[in-house]
């Protein structure tokens, strides 16, 4: 049996539904003493991969970085409380969110994503991302999906459990 960590993993992309895991994680994180790791990554480009030179250099840490502060900072805006309350580590990470957050599962109680992020599957119930990451991850896995009640702040969650 998997011991626990005291730590909550949450997947963040800058859309509206990882904001909603974000505030859901942190109010969980709350609630259990556990601290929280905010995860954004980007895919390393295939161009890298071959070993060519991109015509225009962009620095996806630094474009990684503005998302990851711009969600948790709206985050905090609305939740200042309960972010006050919680220890937030944040990661950057090259690589494909899947498996970066399969990855962050070895060492996690817990990994929230938001049902959709922004993925080219808009119309989906549950995006490819938080799909597959249910499917692989080594913990529970909590989905955030919905539009967030705005009387209540709730969203609709769905729980997969790994023993």
């Amino acid at each position: 049996m998997k011991q626990t960590s005291g730590l909550i993993v949450v997947g963040v992309d800058g859309s509206a539904g990882s904001e909603r895991a974000l505030e859901w994680a942190l109010r969980e994180g709350a609630l259990r003493g556990c601290a929280i790791e905010v995860v954004t990554t980007w895919p390393p480009e295939p161009s890298h991969a071959a070993g060519a030179t991109p015509a225009v250099p962009i620095d996806h840490a630094v474009t990684a970085r503005e998302i990851q502060d711009r969600t948790i900072d709206a985050v905090a805006g609305r939740l200042p409380d309960v972010f006050a309350g919680v220890s937030v580590a944040r990661e950057i990470v090259e690589g494909s969110a899947r498996d970066v957050l399969v990855e962050a599962s070895r060492s996690a109680d817990l990994v929230v994503v938001g049902s959709r992020g922004l993925g080219a599957l808009i119309g989906a119930v549950m995006g490819s991302v938080s799909s597959a990451v249910v499917h692989a991850a080594v913990c529970p896995v909590v989905v955030i999906g919905g539009v967030a009640d705005t009387a209540t702040g709730h969203a609709d969650v769905a729980i997969s459990a790994r023993c």
